[in-house]
């Protein structure tokens, strides 16, 4: 299947805006995000997920992007952090439709660290290199923000710890597990 990388992320963002005949508000997450993030760092997709959409966005959504090179649409499962909503960031504010946001990085690392897949660790090297994390940020808000998560919150935490010890290593992993433990 092909990826895309930002710029055709983007492209097809601006074709989906003049389609629409009615406002529509998305937030992207997943691969797209990462890129959309990290813009010239290599990482493509195969789609564009979107964070949940009320009916009325998503049959507007679906109609306008019929013609999209890129398939879009809902995450199939995707959890984030409580309060991620009131630190999204907008992008492309030239739209005039779509209202496009991204979550916050450290947001968005949290909601990859859940299924903590290759590809997963892979992104969040990047997202960390172009735009760094800090660690003691992804441990706050995944023990405040984060205890709704469906699945196995041992196993969330063993990605949580994964992830850190990928990013910034065993000191930080040894602060990560301590604070977990607290």
């Amino acid at each position: 299947m092909k990826r895309h990388d930002a710029t055709a992320i983007e492209a097809t963002l601006a074709a989906i805006d003049a389609a629409l005949a009615a406002p529509v508000e998305i937030t992207i997450l997943g691969g797209a995000a990462v890129a959309l993030h990290t813009h010239d760092a290599g990482v493509a997709t195969k789609d564009i997920d979107t964070w949940q959409l009320g009916s009325i966005a998503a049959t507007r959504l679906a109609a306008a992007a019929a013609k999209s090179q890129i398939e879009i649409g809902p995450a199939s499962i995707a959890d984030l952090p409580y309060e991620f909503e009131s630190r999204r960031q907008r992008i492309l504010p030239s739209l005039i439709r779509l209202s496009v946001y991204l979550p916050e990085i450290h947001d968005l690392a949290l909601s990859k660290m859940l299924r903590w897949s290759d590809g997963d660790e892979r992104h969040l090297q990047v997202l960390h290199a172009n735009s760094p994390l800090d660690a003691s940020v992804l441990v706050e808000r995944y023990m405040a923000e984060m205890q709704h998560a469906i699945g196995d919150h041992r196993r969330h935490r063993q990605h949580l710890i994964l992830c850190i010890e990928s990013l910034f290593g065993d000191l930080a992993k040894a602060r990560a597990e301590t604070a977990l433990r607290g």
